[in-house]
């Protein structure tokens, strides 16, 4: 049985989707109909899908977060959005449009795994004149200015910390100011820091927070955030870092290493 087209009058509240499966790859593009704006969902195994509707929402906030719209401004899209009903995509154009976005992605898979930087990645650097659209705003700044105009509610509320960062080296200390977004997540920060101090991103990093500065380097931390599972085998307390923001801890917490 084949499903219906189905229309509705606000492109900004349809999207269109593709699975792709090869070379051992399996992921779901899926595309605002209004604004271009991605969400990617990568790893896209059977138990994912049948749980579509929960999983495309969950990625969808996440990726809003990482551009600042605020939690109440994607409360209200979800609940406009309603249910998610499926139908089949009849638009030459989209489905054009579609085709280009699957090359972004393949080619950001080279570098990126994480759903959210995947679509970060590509959201942020795309334009419209890309997708064959005479606009030359990045997408995230289509997405945020179509957020503006159908809500009366301040879409961000974006707050920047300002970092001193140290790395001590026997007298010789190698210092950095970071002015950077306290929406930014502790994986984007690790790739902030990777930048500013010419690192490889060769190693296993975690975060030690502390309430009041411990000089002891060995000390844990209040709060002790690490990257993968198979950490918390060796710190109980910790917890993972995925989808934790600075703003979340910073400056309520004086120190992080």
């Amino acid at each position: 049985m084949k499903p219906d087209v189905l229309e509705r009058a606000d492109d900004l509240f349809t999207w269109t989707a593709h699975f792709v499966e090869e070379n051992g790859f399996r992921f779901v593009v899926v595309m605002n109909n209004s604004t271009n704006f991605l969400v990617v969902l990568n790893g896209a195994k059977m138990t994912r899908l049948k749980n579509f509707e929960s999983e495309f929402k969950m990625l969808l906030r996440l990726n809003l977060l990482e551009i600042g719209v605020s939690s109440k401004v994607i409360d209200e899209y979800l609940t406009k959005l309603g249910s998610i009903e499926f139908g089949k995509n009849s638009n030459r154009s989209k489905t054009a449009q579609m085709n280009k976005l699957v090359l972004y992605v393949w080619h950001t898979l080279n570098v990126e795994r994480s759903e959210t930087a995947i679509s970060w990645s590509i959201n942020r650097m795309m334009k419209g004149n890309e997708m064959n659209v005479k606009d030359y705003r990045t997408v995230n700044e289509v997405m945020i200015d179509a957020l503006v105009e159908q809500t009366s509610l301040q879409v961000r509320n974006i707050v920047a910390l300002d970092l001193h960062v140290r790395l001590y080296l026997d007298g010789k200390d190698a210092v950095r100011h970071l002015r950077v977004p306290g929406h930014m997540t502790f994986e984007r920060f690790h790739k902030a820091l990777q930048a500013v101090f010419n690192w490889k991103n060769a190693h296993l990093y975690s975060f030690s927070i502390f309430k009041e500065w411990d000089s002891n380097p060995y000390a844990y931390g209040d709060v002790e955030l690490v990257k993968n599972e198979f950490e918390l085998a060796f710190n109980p307390e910790a917890e993972l870092m995925a989808g934790k923001r600075l703003s979340d801890f910073l400056p309520t917490f004086d120190k992080m290493i």
